[in-house]
């Protein structure tokens, strides 16, 4: 069951602290944005206690945390719909390269994952002054010696769908459990130093969903190859590929869920403690 611990302001997957007096149930919380005098953005955290050795919760405790902006280095819309579901209920306005006005690209010019998602979040971070998020991630199928790789989003350099129809060509004669995949993404944060210098050391997460290429697209969640993904092993999911999944199944298994999960504990730390 999920609870929130009152003392750290965090949530925890535990069903054994049912009695604990700084412990309550996700159903008594609440939060939400709001201004506050001066126009600020708020983060504006609802909770309720329970009191002790009683089934009764105490009257409302509201706190107020700043809210801060995190870029997410993506004009992909449906990357920016995962990433706002992955962060909700931390302090932070979520946004794109589009809605801080950066219309500049950085060049993908390392051979892995994690050098192409720090090179981004560094550059971003840069342009745009704000905490920044980038992401690398592909797939690597085993038949292919890895391939698509870090050149997943232009294997076949005309999007998606032509991507998607390159990755079945080229798997054609390779059948069953030959077409084992994964994807793969890490994710890089950086603050970028108040004093106007160069941004400070990235922190790194990286998320792995093991696979199978399907035989044909399927579904129409998702993007990337999400329509030829499925999720290992054999028949999870009822045998739907990714694209079938929805937003709350997608979440609990991708690898870009694997990841964030582990950097929203980061967010959380750099909010205070906060949520």
């Amino acid at each position: 069951m999920t609870i929130f611990d009152a003392s750290t302001r965090s949530f925890k997957h535990d069903a054994g602290t049912a009695n604990n007096p700084f412990v309550h149930f996700v159903t008594n919380y609440s939060a939400d944005y709001h201004h506050d005098f001066v126009g600020r953005n708020r983060f504006r955290w609802n909770w309720f206690r329970p009191l002790e050795d009683t089934g009764m919760m105490s009257k409302q405790h509201t706190e107020i945390l700043p809210v801060r902006k995190l870029v997410i280095a993506t004009r992909n819309r449906g990357k920016l719909r995962e990433f706002r579901r992955l962060f909700e209920g931390l302090p932070y306005e979520v946004l794109s390269l589009g809605d801080v006005g950066i219309e500049s690209d950085v060049e993908e010019t390392g051979s892995t994952f994690e050098e192409n998602a720090i090179l981004k979040a560094r550059a971003y971070a840069g342009m745009s002054g704000e905490l920044t998020l980038a992401d690398d991630s592909g797939l690597e199928v085993d038949a292919l010696d890895g391939g698509p790789g870090v050149k997943s989003a232009r294997y076949s350099g005309q999007g998606d769908e032509a991507n998607n129809d390159l990755l079945l060509k080229n798997l054609r004669g390779v059948e069953g459990e030959s077409r084992s995949a994964r994807y793969r993404v890490v994710l890089a944060l950086v603050d970028p130093d108040a004093s106007g210098g160069p941004p400070v050391t990235p922190v790194t997460e990286e998320g792995v969903c093991e696979g199978v290429i399907a035989p044909a697209p399927a579904g129409d969640n998702g993007f990337g190859y999400d329509p030829l993904f499925f999720v290992s092993p054999p028949g999870s999911f009822g045998g739907r590929t990714m694209a079938q999944l929805s937003a709350e199944e997608k979440d609990s298994i991708s690898h870009r869920g694997v990841a964030a999960r582990a950097m929203a504990s980061v967010l959380r730390e750099m909010a205070g403690g906060g949520v």
